[in-house]
């Protein structure tokens, strides 16, 4: 590869042109970082077809506009390969080379085959919920939860992650995301009894589908490196990763039921931390050029998607059938409920979306990492929240319509929803450090003062959760609703601008 005049000339090899990355869309941090690049220049593809690779202005591109400016880009051709046959080859969709990121010049968007995918999972997440509708919550309930959650969030990841690799609109891509969505299907049906005790068929039947899954994306993988071998050096330790983790799982089969939680625990941190790790230690010692990026824009799209159908599990689960039209407890509890939702919505999208000056996943590999694990305590605290505070209404409307006392809201669902709440604003909190936040302070409210708000706010709902037994269901969620809409009130006032001008240029303006 040679640079020529402020662009890059690729010769015919029709695999210079393809790369890979294994994790996430790490900063385009590059040595040779210009950022006013104006060259075109061509290049073969793997046809023999002569193509532009056109390197425009960096600051002008939609995603440093809405992502923050890092290093160097070029735009790859869009060639609709599945207009022309059912089976195109599927290749990576974006790739660093020294430094340099290639990718498709459009905005790309969540594809309607991704959106019925998550279709699935609402049914999934709804499922889990389950596991918190009764009166006798303790630590193991919680444990199953914890369990179950992470392998069905993790088999969403996967999928995201080699879709957002490798994916387009195209008949055998389709193919993959319908077997992917067949799998996931099945393994919610049954997710609630995977840990009853003496029977580990639904157990077995659940794990040996998370692997079939797992297995179905390795195809794709292998079927998007195919034209790119030369980047199997940096795809292949984070494939390691993942398969070394999927041993316990499937030893989880064959050994006693009283092995499956510690194995499960030991596959589910293994998923998380392992392919990850790999990846970034062969990239940091081997020095690898090639690699495959993430597309920024398709990923924070992706997870605020799953970010809205975890909120949406909040008003699901506080939602009920009334019989009686007159407005009761349980009825002004059912809009706190759908309040929290809001607000938990407000601070995601509204307020943590545009309160940095570069996004995490741009900013560096690990502050995208590290925003990409914090969506883990965030998404299993708000489906808890949502299940276990819908239990407690419901069973306080029955008893209302029964004629029968109240039932008090017990510990166990005092703690899931007050302290639920409390890791959801500490995850939020945390996200928003792993951005890139302004270098300087045009705001009506400084970032530290927004964080130290956010923590005081963290710790009355734990405090609540400790010391509120003597609160009823309406009094409880109607101090969490104050805490929280006090919370996002300080937070948008706060984001306001002043008067006076910023030194460094804003990349959302």
């Amino acid at each position: 590869m040679d640079t020529e005049g402020g662009g890059i000339y690729i010769g015919n090899d029709p695999e210079e042109i393809y790369s890979e990355e294994p994790f996430s869309e790490e900063p385009f941090s590059s040595k040779d970082s210009s950022t006013n690049v104006t060259a075109v220049v061509t290049e073969t593809d793997r046809r023999g077809n002569l193509h532009h690779l056109e390197a425009v202005a960096v600051e002008h591109h939609h995603t440093f506009t809405e992502f923050g400016q890092r290093g160097q880009i070029k735009f790859l051709p869009e060639v609709d390969e599945h207009l022309h046959s059912l089976f195109p080859a599927i290749r990576p969709r974006q790739y660093f080379i020294d430094g340099v990121l290639y990718r498709e010049k459009s905005l790309r968007k969540v594809t309607w085959d991704e959106l019925f995918l998550d279709l699935v999972y609402v049914a999934a997440f709804d499922r889990l919920g389950y596991l918190f509708k009764h009166d006798n919550v303790d630590g193991i309930a919680v444990n199953s939860y914890m369990l179950a959650f992470l392998v069905v969030w993790n088999s969403w990841s996967m999928i995201h992650m080699n879709v957002n690799r490798y994916g387009a609109d195209g008949f055998v891509h389709r193919l993959f995301t319908w077997a992917m969505t067949v799998l996931v299907s099945a393994m919610g049906i049954n997710i609630v009894h995977i840990f009853d005790q003496g029977d580990s068929s639904t157990a077995n039947i659940f794990i040996i589908l998370f692997i079939i899954l797992r297995v179905l994306n390795f195809v794709f993988v292998i079927m998007g490196n195919h034209h790119s071998r030369q980047f199997w050096k940096d795809v292949f330790p984070y494939q390691l990763g993942h398969y070394f983790s999927t041993i316990p799982w499937l030893a989880s089969v064959f050994l006693p039921a009283a092995y499956r939680t510690p194995l499960w625990w030991i596959s589910s941190l293994c998923d998380l931390f392992l392919p990850s790790m790999c990846a970034l230690a062969t990239r940091r010692y081997l020095k690898i050029s090639h690699r495959l990026a993430i597309n920024i824009e398709h990923n924070t799209e992706r997870y605020g998607a799953l970010t809205l159908i975890v909120i949406g599990e909040i008003v699901v689960g506080f939602l009920w059938d009334s019989p009686s039209p007159h407005i009761s407890t349980s009825f002004l509890a059912t809009i706190f409920g759908v309040l929290i939702a809001i607000f938990f919505h407000w601070i995601y999208f509204a307020i943590d979306s545009s309160n940095y000056y570069v996004h995490a996943a741009r900013r560096k590999a690990i502050a995208g990492w590290t925003w990409y694990l914090l969506h883990i305590p965030l998404h299993s605290s708000l489906i808890a929240v949502g299940s276990a505070m819908g239990y407690v209404v419901t069973e306080h409307a029955n008893a209302v319509n029964a004629d029968l006392p109240a039932p008090a809201v017990t510990a166990a669902h005092r703690w899931i929803l007050a302290a639920g709440c409390s890791i959801a604003i500490i995850s939020l909190t945390l996200m928003s450090l792993a951005h890139e936040l302004y270098p300087c302070h045009d705001r009506r409210v400084s970032d530290t003062i927004r964080f130290v708000m956010r923590t005081v706010v963290a710790v009355a709902m734990v405090v609540l959760a400790v010391w509120g037994e003597s609160l009823s269901m309406l009094a409880l969620m109607g101090t969490i609703v104050g805490l929280l809409m006090s919370l996002a009130l300080f937070e948008e006032y706060g984001r306001l601008r002043i008067s006076r001008p910023c030194a460094v240029k804003s990349p959302h303006v």
